[in-house]
């Protein structure tokens, strides 16, 4: 009688995984997963913060980027993050790559910050008829006006 150990019937937990999951039909969020798990170590925190993976099919990579300015850049670098995200996973799970405009997932939306309003002051006599006196040779009546408007503005900031 032959013996044959337990430890040969077993079969790995990750082979089992593996199994159900793409008899599932989710082998690619799986991967999906571990490219955004490598993302930023792959391409540095400065592009991690304007772009991330968002789909995986077939070998084609779409990569969401917040503006047209990085998705320009990110096009020229293509060549260079396939190959370094083929390298962090260890496998050539990317054969192309993808690039749209959106929100990027992850992102902290950018706080509104009210627009900058400079201190104004009152202008005091003579600087009001220094400002007369140097619109005073403008002979059109709206021009002289709005220079007038932009130089009491000008003399009004405070510095």
């Amino acid at each position: 009688m032959k013996m044959v150990s337990v430890r040969s019937r077993l079969t790995p937990v990750g082979d089992v995984l593996a199994g159900v999951m793409k008899d599932r039909g989710l082998e690619a969020g799986l991967r999906l997963s571990g490219l955004q798990g490598i993302w930023e170590g792959a391409v540095g925190p400065g592009v991690a913060s304007h772009a991330a993976p968002e789909n995986l099919k077939g070998g084609l990579l779409t990569i969401t980027v917040d503006s047209s300015v990085w998705m320009n850049q990110l096009s020229l670098l293509r060549l260079d993050i396939m190959e370094k995200l083929n390298l962090a996973a260890g496998t050539e799970t990317v054969t192309d790559l993808r690039f749209r405009m959106g929100q990027v997932s992850g992102q902290k939306t950018k706080k509104q910050e009210p627009p900058f309003t400079p201190k104004r002051r009152s202008l005091g006599p003579e600087e009001k008829a220094e400002v007369e006196e140097a619109v005073g040779a403008i002979p059109d009546p709206e021009l002289r006006a709005r220079a007038r408007r932009l130089l009491i503005s000008a003399k009004a900031r405070v510095r």
